[in-house]
């Protein structure tokens, strides 16, 4: 469901409304030649946005010189004073790296109103303010962003595999500047794109752990399991346990059918999830399908 900006408040937490209205479009600042006329609102989408974002675990990390270097690349490549990784989250926008020291001391602006959730709202892939001083509505979205010193702002989105923007990588400098060429455009979505690519292994890998302990729990499981149906199928052993070791045993056995059976749902769950993965590769023509395909 897309409604008018204008026309929708995201609920947060605590029950109160985020307003989107500060997201509707100034015409009187020229930005990307990709940008639309009217900025939409997807609910939906926006929901299904937020769960991408958390599944990184990236909001109020420390700060990583991995991610630093990043910020630091658009920044030479731009000649800018400062760029900076921002998060966008349901009501906050968290600068999880940059090149000048702000962005250590102040982690976390608020989002709505600020430049960071326009450019993230925005349906272009690119989106640019060559003068932000030169609009009233833009020198506020630049304050409530923590970027009062500046006036030039460029940035691109953060692109998951599923298509949901998570946040934006920007660019900023102190005077005004014309719009960047092809070419800095090119090579400032293609450190974005490095920069998913790097988080995307980090998710790949921490999911991978976390199915393996799972599977290490199962077997626990079903070894506790087995050992109980050999106690209850003693009937010598039976009559030598006293009232509290049977129900040691009671308690233990009801246990072990209940991970089993918890386990057992979340592997299959996990599998359908691989399953669509591999399906979705191959209709993608991914590199190396067939590999994958082989190797499955």
């Amino acid at each position: 469901m897309k409604v008018h900006s204008s026309n929708i408040s995201f609920l947060r937490n605590d029950g109160k409304a985020i307003d989107f209205r500060e997201a509707e479009r100034v015409d009187e600042e020229p930005c990307s030649g990709e940008c639309s006329a009217v900025i939409t609102i997807d609910v939906e989408g926006e929901i299904q946005r937020l769960q991408s974002l958390r599944s990184y675990h990236l909001l109020g990390s420390d700060h990583q010189d991995c991610h630093h270097r990043f910020a630091t690349l658009a920044a030479k490549y731009f000649h800018a004073r400062s760029a900076e990784i921002v998060l966008v989250d349901m009501e906050r926008c968290w600068r999880l790296a940059g090149t000048t020291d702000d962005v250590k001391e102040t982690r976390e602006t608020p989002r709505v109103g600020s430049i960071h959730d326009k450019a993230i709202m925005d349906p272009a892939m690119f989106y640019c303010v060559t003068d932000m001083e030169s609009n009233m509505r833009y020198q506020k979205m630049r304050d409530t962003s923590g970027l009062e010193d500046y006036r030039f702002y460029a940035a691109t989105p953060l692109l998951c595999r599923d298509g949901h923007r998570i946040g934006v990588l920007a660019v900023m400098d102190l005077e005004p500047r014309p719009m960047p060429t092809a070419d800095e455009i090119i090579f400032l979505k293609d450190i974005a794109s490095s920069f998913m690519e790097l988080v995307d292994q980090k998710r790949s890998t921490l999911r991978k752990g976390v199915n393996q302990s799972s599977v290490g729990l199962l077997r626990s499981a079903r070894f506790v399991r087995d050992c109980v149906k050999v106690i209850k199928g003693d009937g010598d052993l039976q009559l030598v346990l006293g009232v509290h070791q049977k129900e040691m045993v009671h308690v233990a056995a009801t246990n072990a059918e209940f991970m089993c059976a918890e386990f057992s749902s979340s592997h299959m769950e996990q599998k359908h999830v691989s399953d669509q993965e591999l399906v979705q590769d191959r209709l993608c023509g991914a590199p190396n399908s067939n590999n994958k395909a082989s190797h499955y």
